[in-house]
């Protein structure tokens, strides 16, 4: 499966991000037993944040605390994404 995100600013060419498989797997992107297009989107947008961090992480240009921090938020990134799905059927 391909995921791409596309992010327009203002004044700034528009930047599409390709979301890696990892980053697809750790926000559990094919678990959306609704089918609901606002848990795909959500899924996405927060797979391609860590698609981002992924590549700060992995760079042998990146310090040790740029890829300490690029870790962690990793890691709260998958906890807001599972808290903006619960948002969306909470009663």
């Amino acid at each position: 499966m391909h995921v791409s995100v596309s992010i327009a600013i203002t004044d700034r060419p528009t930047q599409v991000v390709s979301v890696s498989s990892s980053a697809l797997d750790a926000v559990l992107f094919d678990f959306n037993p609704t089918s609901s297009p606002s848990v795909a989107a959500i899924k996405a947008l927060h797979a391609a944040l860590i698609t981002e961090l992924e590549h700060i992480r992995a760079s042998e240009d990146s310090r040790p605390a740029q890829k300490r921090t690029a870790a962690i938020a990793i890691t709260e990134l998958e906890g807001t994404q599972m808290r903006a799905v619960k948002a969306l059927f909470a009663k």
